[in-house]
């Protein structure tokens, strides 16, 4: 029961904190943050076979890979074993891992997103191309 109504209260929170912050199609700006630039250099390093990346970064990037899924392991293996030494030595070393993983990747992003015309255009802010027909009209009447 208790679990139910924490979850009821986590949803009320979230929608009320939607309501206070507002949508982010609203605000339109320039500045990425720190979750798309994960994103993207995520979608880059699966992009390396096409466009290689630099061998440094990519080896860091992969060794880190392997290691979050080490500790993931290890604490599955904790779990099913009922050890939670283990369990929570494994989360430690997979949440660490995955968190200089997510720096390396805003890296490698941050180094590519010039290299590639499709890169440069993630970022890129639509333009309504209606509105410039409408100015235009009403420069001449």
């Amino acid at each position: 029961m208790g679990a139910v109504l924490l979850s009821i209260a986590g949803l009320a929170v979230l929608a009320g904190l939607t309501k206070l912050v507002g949508s982010a199609s609203h605000r339109i700006s320039r500045k990425i943050g720190w979750a798309n630039q994960v994103g993207f250099g995520e979608k880059i390093w699966l992009n390396r076979l096409l466009l290689p990346v630099p061998p440094g970064i990519n080896y860091r990037l992969t060794t880190l890979y392997v290691v979050f899924w080490l500790g993931v392991l290890v604490a599955a293996l904790g779990s099913l074993s009922a050890m939670p030494i283990l369990s929570v030595t494994g989360l430690a070393v997979a949440y660490a891992a995955q968190l200089v993983w997510f720096g390396k990747l805003i890296e490698l992003y941050r180094i590519m997103k010039d290299r590639n015309p499709l890169y440069r255009f993630w970022t890129a802010v639509p333009a309504n191309d209606n509105l410039r027909e409408v100015r235009t009209r009403r420069r001449r009447n």
